[in-house]
């Protein structure tokens, strides 16, 4: 009875899968074009002119500005020793 279900319910499922696929590939598309440098350069560019134009207080620009700092040089884990580093073996 399972395959018969299956079967039943493939023209209603292999819709929802291609959707939900498309949209998860969509999703992460959005996600490295929103972290790639050179948007989060415009960003600062708009940011600092915001600013200059008195739009946003100090407190903002400066909480803004490292919010994007960071997206921009995210910290990177520190590296860990290994033996043969250390020179034992």
């Amino acid at each position: 009875m399972g395959l018969f279900a299956t079967l039943l319910a493939f023209p209603v499922t292999l819709p929802v899968k291609g959707v939900l696929m498309l949209a998860n590939k969509l999703a992460d598309i959005a996600e490295r074009e929103e972290n790639a440098p050179e948007a989060i350069k415009r960003a600062l560019v708009a940011l600092e002119t915001r600013f200059e134009a008195g739009e946003i207080d100090e407190e903002t620009f400066e909480r803004e500005e490292m919010v994007l700092l960071q997206r921009l040089n995210p910290p990177r884990p520190p590296l860990e020793d290994t033996d043969a580093e250390r020179g034992a073996g």
